[in-house]
């Protein structure tokens, strides 16, 4: 739907259900109530700052006790860059927002990204029996 695709799988054996809700280019992704948005690997996203639709900057750091809170895997990757060059912004904060654009370190170009279909495709999700969070993959 849009710019955002999701798959459900069901286990044929324990009858469980894994959820996957990503970007169609697969450059960002639902988890753990919160999407992650890829840069290079080995980037350094520790002082990435965010724009939702245009409004203020909002610094990437200022979302971590809300992302820790949620479960939100900060913690993949080598301890000099644990988190791979993703920058995670709550799910709540992009909802209503149509774009979202992120300058993931001042020497870096900004990229923006589009969110139609994933409130829609979030919603869809839940109902299909993506509840508990932890049913979401990447």
């Amino acid at each position: 739907m849009g710019e955002w695709r999701l798959d459900i799988a069901r286990d044929p054996f324990t009858g469980r259900i894994a959820c996957r809700l990503r970007s169609a280019d697969h450059h960002a992704f639902y988890r753990s109530g919160a999407v992650g948005f890829r840069f290079k690997r080995k980037s350094d996203v520790t002082e990435a700052v965010y724009r939702l639709d245009g409004n203020a900057p909002r610094p990437f750091r200022n979302d971590l006790p809300d992302l820790i809170d949620r479960g939100v895997p900060l913690d993949r990757g080598p301890i000099g860059n644990a988190d791979e060059g993703i920058v995670w912004v709550p799910y709540e904060r992009l909802a209503e927002a149509n774009r979202i654009t992120i300058e993931p370190r001042r020497d870096q170009p900004r990229r923006s990204f589009h969110f139609r279909g994933l409130t829609a495709l979030h919603d869809i999700a839940i109902e299909r029996g993506c509840h508990p969070e932890s049913r979401f993959i990447e």
